[in-house]
């Protein structure tokens, strides 16, 4: 279940500007600011948390507006951020919030990271690390959070399609969305648009479990030809530390070959998940041979049963994999026990009692009795 943190994709840094001729550009001017993050107890983020900031534009103060401080972002003609040229992003310093209430500033920062991670991609201006002070020249940043273990052009590991990007913890992920930083000058007060604050800024986040990733493997030693093909079904549950079960999955394989097939990926699986895999029935003329786990964690084997017991992230180097062997054997399966269900239901119409019978059985089909699973009763 992911709890959401966000509150909104921008950090507003408000800086009191005082003595400026109109529309004198101001981008000389630094600030002191400070990013952090509020983690629960027991988490923290592999690597530390870094920010990629991104100067989009710079500030000028237009100061013809006495009811309302103007400030208008300035970007050349060549800029690919020209787009964002004129936009008043003054704010209201008792509410916090822009004096041009019809900016969508998600959009912005969205539209900002569209071009930052165009072909080829852009260079961040400055890796800021949380928890630090950062020297920031006045003007608007796209701020784009990742791993510090991660490096910036390997986008594919801290990026995903909506430019939100992501870090984790051992068991946890966290998910960021792409943030605005307006500086608008130097030794005043900060607002984002929730409060009023000093300029640590709190980075906001949304968390959700980190996953893992179990292979099954199926390899048949000895293939019976096409008349022997059958199916071999498979079932993988998985339970919490507290022995709930939060997984279950059953798939079949169809055997027609020999040799190894292809794997099933199983990539939901959340992290500390201990998994318990069962080869629950090997086919007609195919005896079950072994059961290997090859992986990062401990498996133990007791017949066709493999237990992981701890579902790790994904290391590309050694992935987790149960392995089953089959064999033919030209042993035929001749005959399979039918186990029928009939139930005789009574109603009473206009006086007259009637009855009915229900019939099921434990085969697969439209004539299946209602499974029942006695994990969730």
């Amino acid at each position: 279940m992911k709890k959401t943190k966000f509150i909104t994709g921008l950090i507003l840094l408000l800086m009191l500007i005082t003595g400026l001729s109109s529309g004198k550009t101001i981008y000389a001017d630094t600030s002191k600011v400070k990013f952090t993050i509020s983690l629960e107890s027991g988490q923290s983020i592999e690597g530390g948390l870094v920010l990629d900031l991104y100067k989009v534009a710079d500030i000028v103060w237009d100061g013809s507006n006495q009811t309302q401080t103007t400030y208008l972002l300035s970007t050349t003609d060549t800029s690919p951020f020209k787009e964002f040229n004129g936009k008043n992003v003054g704010i209201n310093k008792d509410t916090g919030k822009p004096w041009d209430n019809t900016l969508d500033l998600d959009k912005m920062a969205v539209d900002a990271a569209k071009i930052v991670f165009k072909e080829p991609k852009m260079t961040a201006d400055l890796s800021a690390n949380v928890g630090t002070d950062n020297s920031l020249n006045t003007g608007m940043y796209l701020a784009i959070a990742r791993s510090g273990s991660v490096q910036q052009s390997d986008t594919a590991k801290y990026l995903n399609d909506d430019f939100t990007s992501f870090a984790y913890s051992k068991d946890k992920t966290y998910t960021f969305k792409p943030l605005l930083v307006f500086v608008y000058g130097d030794n005043a007060e900060a607002v984002d648009l929730s409060k009023k604050d000093d300029n640590n800024v709190l980075i906001k986040y949304s968390i959700g479990d980190r996953y893992g990733q179990l292979n099954v493997e199926k390899i048949v030693s000895v293939y019976g030809g096409p008349k022997t093909n059958t199916k071999l079904y498979i079932s993988v549950k998985g339970y919490d530390k507290s022995d709930k079960l939060i997984y279950k999955k059953n798939f079949a394989i169809e055997i027609n070959k020999v040799g190894p097939y292809d794997p099933i990926e199983l990539k939901d699986i959340p992290v500390g998940t201990k998994v318990v895999v069962t080869e629950e029935y090997p086919g007609a003329s195919y005896e079950f041979v072994s059961a290997v786990y090859t992986g990062t964690s401990t498996g133990t084997v007791s017949g066709q049963t493999v237990t992981v017991a701890e579902i790790t992230p994904v290391d590309n180097t050694k992935i987790q994999t149960v392995t089953f062997t089959n064999k033919y054997n030209n042993i035929p399966i001749t005959g399979y026990g039918v186990k029928n269900t009939m139930t005789y239901t009574e109603t009473e119409v206009e006086g007259t009692t009637k009855g009915s019978w229900d019939i099921c059985n434990d085969l697969t089909g439209k004539n299946a009795c209602p499974v029942i699973s006695q994990e969730a009763q």
